[in-house]
């Protein structure tokens, strides 16, 4: 099946999603939804809640090596990561260990939206999601269709002035790589790059929920972790991802706003309400109750081969 974003065709249009056969997208507990910082409930301060980012001392510097593919599927810009490059663990009780199978892109055709979920009532022009899956399985494929079978990062990306604060231009050659991938289905190699790069500065501070993918088969399946600081993006990089298109040939229409609107925390018909989570401690904040209490620390490695 083919699908696009809110601007495409009233056929495959996000909004009717969930009516379209197969039934798809019309589940209780969908993504993305609304940030509220103030109706958010707090960890607790047992939790120690961080989320790292750290190199492996084995790994070879390889800054300029063609490692990853990026690719245009139609419907977002999408960085493939080989298996066993990079792995994040998410130090709860259980301790496992997510590979990173991707990383792509939503964003809007203006600045003031663009972005799936929304931090306090505001949209930003970009966000990102880092797709990781636990290792057990052997690949997405596998692990898409397992109950918690995916944990996925969602970065916000805030605008700024200066080219050399753009976060975007850090990650490898990957803005030089866009003009290559303007149709869909094109693909191009893209250089390495420190996996440092894809999160804020800030990573004590992060909403958690239980969600959905954000395009079909929207399944819910999905451990979300949103971080509440924002990356850094240009005028000028999104005008880059602006001038792709969803089709196959330069006539196609441009890729904007190919993001899904926002879906209730709690659906009217939901079997049981859903929790949104945070991080840090505020006066107005509820504190989970014990059993809920996490400790959330992400650490990827990367392997040489």
């Amino acid at each position: 099946m083919v699908w696009n974003g809110r601007t495409q065709k009233k056929d495959t249009n996000p909004m009717r999603w969930a009516s379209i056969k197969p039934i798809m997208c019309s589940g209780q507990f969908q993504s993305p939804i609304a940030l509220d910082s103030n109706s958010a409930t707090y960890l607790g301060a047992e939790s120690e809640a961080v989320v790292d980012i750290s190199v492996g001392s084995s790994v070879k510097k390889a800054s300029d090596a063609e490692s990853f593919t990026t690719t245009n599927n139609g419907h977002s810009l999408a960085v493939a990561i080989p298996k066993g490059t990079w792995q994040i663990t998410l130090n709860t009780k259980a301790k496992n260990y997510y590979e990173v199978s991707q990383f792509h892109f939503h964003w809007g055709s203006v600045n003031t939206r663009g972005s799936e979920h929304t931090l306090d009532n505001k949209s930003f022009p970009l966000e990102m999601h880092i797709v990781t899956y636990p290792h057990m399985y052997a690949n997405l494929s596998e692990a898409h269709s397992a109950p918690g079978g995916l944990a996925v990062i969602g970065v916000f990306f805030k605008l700024t002035p200066d080219q050399s604060k753009s976060s975007l231009s850090k990650m490898g050659n990957l803005l030089s790589k866009i003009g290559e991938i303007t149709t869909a289905g094109s693909n191009v190699k893209m250089s390495y790059f420190n996996p440092e790069r894809l999160l804020p500065q800030n990573r004590k501070e992060f909403f958690r929920y239980q969600g959905s993918l954000t395009t079909p088969p929207c399944t819910e399946n999905v451990q979300w972790t949103v971080m509440r600081q924002a990356l850094d993006v240009t005028e000028a990089d999104l005008k880059q991802l602006r001038s792709i298109h969803f089709g196959v040939d330069d006539d196609a229409k441009l890729m904007q706003d190919n993001f899904r609107p926002l879906q209730p925390l709690n659906a009217v018909l939901a079997p049981q309400p859903r929790m949104l989570y945070k991080s840090w401690p505020s006066t107005a904040g509820r504190i989970a109750p014990a059993l809920f209490v996490l400790t959330l620390h992400l650490t990827i490695i990367t392997f040489s081969n």
